[in-house]
């Protein structure tokens, strides 16, 4: 949903498919052998797909580990295994600290 009196689209870092794809096509440009050719623009290259890693392989990270703990928490609350369930609470809180 959109307002008209929003004059473009918000996305920012939470443009997660816009970054994803920008990591890859970075990714398979620094595969290219002429990129050396060109050190400064390898340089910028390398520069981004670090920056972008930071953003894409986090999200991946923290969908990943969601996903295990609910799947986790539903099998733990189903046998009425507290032991499961306390585990569940330490894995969010690892996630929880690189959100934060």
């Amino acid at each position: 949903m959109t307002c008209a009196s929003v004059p473009y689209r918000l996305g920012g870092i939470f443009d997660f498919s816009r970054r994803k794809e920008e990591l890859e096509e970075i990714v398979r440009e620094l595969e290219q052998p002429n990129v050396w050719n060109d050190p400064e623009q390898a340089q910028k290259l390398g520069q981004d797909r670090a920056r972008l890693e930071k953003i894409v392989l986090v999200l991946d990270e923290l969908e990943v580990g969601l996903s295990d703990a609910s799947e986790l928490l539903s099998m733990a609350v189903e046998e009425d295994d507290e032991d499961s369930v306390e585990a569940v609470k330490d894995d969010l809180g690892a996630l929880q600290a690189k959100v934060e």
